[in-house]
């Protein structure tokens, strides 16, 4: 972030003086500082993007199962469907208010873990500097990443189609 604001205030200095070398209008020095704080972002991206970054979880939200009246033993805390032709996961999860909100993710690229907790979570993960001095310098990728973690055994593996 420190690398923006000063690239726009010396691009705002060095432009104007660089391109106009009559007397400096308010106009000019406006440009210059567009222009400075646009390369500053672009550098800070870029700069930002080469430096060693690690995946951290900064939320973890407990999945919930809504109670229906349908025979089919077991328990359901995720679902799948397709909305206007791309794939996605549903869940809800509790709100913290003692409500639950239904939420959906796009399930390309988000695994499923079977691990041996009890409660099934969904992980939301984030990107940042293993050398955390770079934060106040650069920006991080900033993709949000999910990860579903489910309790062992869930997913069925045996199954036995009827094509009658």
């Amino acid at each position: 972030m420190i690398t923006i604001i000063l690239l726009t205030i010396l691009g705002g200095c060095f432009l104007s003086k660089m391109f106009v070398s009559y007397e400096r209008t308010f106009m000019d020095y406006v440009l210059g500082t567009f222009i400075g704080c646009f390369i500053g972002i672009l550098l800070s991206l870029l700069i930002g993007a080469c430096i060693p970054q690690k995946t951290v979880e900064i939320r973890r939200d407990k999945l919930v199962t809504l109670k229906d009246n349908i025979t089919t033993e077991g328990s359901f805390f995720l679902g799948s469907g397709t909305i206007n032709g791309e794939h996605k996961y549903f869940y809800y999860k509790e709100n913290g208010q003692g409500g639950f909100l239904a939420e959906s993710v796009n399930s390309k690229g988000v695994p499923i873990y079977e691990d041996s907790d009890t409660e099934p979570y969904i992980s939301i993960l984030a990107n940042e500097f293993i050398n955390r001095k770079f934060d106040v310098l650069f920006i991080p990728n900033t993709d949000i990443c999910y990860a579903f973690h489910i309790p062992k055994n869930s997913i069925i593996r045996d199954y036995k189609l009827d094509l009658k």
